[in-house]
């Protein structure tokens, strides 16, 4: 009975092995999917900034053919107005047409003046569309090699996963459902881990003595006891010389 108690401990001390290691793989798992989630975030940035250029100079650049319309525009009116002049009676139409035009050349001078301050700003945003889409696609090469090298990773370790849910599968068909239930249970209420082996008279879950009654009781016990001090489902090892 005695030896079958002590294999029921050791199965279930290597059942919370595996569970510790497997929430560890687990924890790997999440830091590499928030590792990939950054390298997605960095690219959608660098791809916004290099959208955000292109849409900048895009503006710019309907402004400009804008200006350029009403421009001629403005050329076409005076054009007609100055054809008008020959066939004028008055004076005083005469000389209104005139300030027209001369109006009308005004603003064309002055859109004219805009243009140029827009033709620069044009310059300038190719330039910076230009230098946007070398960067994005340099960043955006490097990103894939990142994310490349964090998916082999990740396939390696849910492999682990995978190997852990069978060594797992093949543990819990040792213990027996009694057992296994004693073990949840304790599982709920203590800081893992929830089963440690005595050792020297010290439980190794919270490194603390254990009373020599206590300690002796548990090298003959088959029946399951709590570290007085953790509360740990506890069990004697023999110590190694």
């Amino acid at each position: 009975m005695a030896d079958n108690f002590t294999e029921q401990m050791l199965l279930l001390a290597k059942l919370q092995k595996i569970d510790t290691e497997v929430s560890m793989v687990k924890i790997s798992l999440g830091d590499l999917a928030e590792q990939l989630k950054e390298i997605d975030d960095r690219e959608a940035v660098f791809k916004k900034t290099t959208e955000d250029t292109a849409t900048d100079l895009e503006a710019v650049q309907k402004e400009y053919r804008e200006l350029d319309r009403q421009i001629k525009e403005n050329a076409d009116s005076a054009a007609q107005k100055d054809a008008r002049l020959t066939s004028i009676k008055t004076n005083k139409e005469y000389h209104a047409i005139l300030k027209e035009i001369e109006e009308l050349n005004k603003k064309n001078s002055a859109l004219e003046d805009t243009m140029l301050e827009y033709l620069e700003k044009i310059e300038a945003g190719e330039k910076a569309v230009k230098a946007t889409k070398k960067t994005f696609t340099e960043e955006k090469k490097l990103l894939a090699e990142d994310r490349s090298a964090i998916k082999k990773q990740t396939k390696g370790i849910e492999a682990k996963l995978e190997e852990l849910a069978e060594l797992r599968l093949k543990a819990l068909d040792g213990i027996e459902p009694k057992m296994l239930d004693i073990f949840k249970r304790t599982t709920r209420i203590v800081i893992q881990p929830a089963i440690a082996a005595a050792i020297k008279s010290v439980c190794m879950g919270c490194n603390m003595n254990i009373p020599p009654q206590f300690y002796n009781e548990l090298q003959k016990s088959d029946k399951v006891r709590n570290c007085p001090h953790c509360h740990r489902i506890i069990y004697w090892e023999k110590p190694t010389e």
